[in-house]
């Protein structure tokens, strides 16, 4: 984890909203704890992944998550945890989005 944001503060753009210091770190950690005592089986190493992805990805440009997901995929090229499934809520997101004409 501590590579990941590393290499994500070096190669990423330098954005104000972009944290990866120890803030971020507890909230990986706090975020991949609730993961595993809801996904019991799940491994941790992709705990740990997902709950990297989860607490990144929603704040980075789009210009930036192509190469965010590149270096998680070089760090940890046997893990890749699969995606959650949202099912209804997917469902309903665009449903929404249609009927306000977005």
């Amino acid at each position: 984890m501590v590579q990941l944001y590393k290499l994500s503060s070096e190669q990423l753009s330098q954005q104000s909203h972009y944290d990866f210091g120890m803030r971020a770190v507890k909230s990986v950690l706090v975020m991949a704890g609730s993961l595993k005592r809801a996904n019991l089986e799940m491994d941790e190493r992709d705990v740990l992944i997902r709950a990297m992805k989860d607490a990144n990805v929603p704040k980075f440009l789009a210009q930036d998550l192509p190469l965010f997901l590149a270096i998680v995929q070089d760090l940890f090229p046997e893990n890749q945890p699969q995606s959650p499934e949202y099912g209804d809520f997917n469902v309903q997101l665009c449903s929404s989005i249609l009927k306000a004409g977005l």
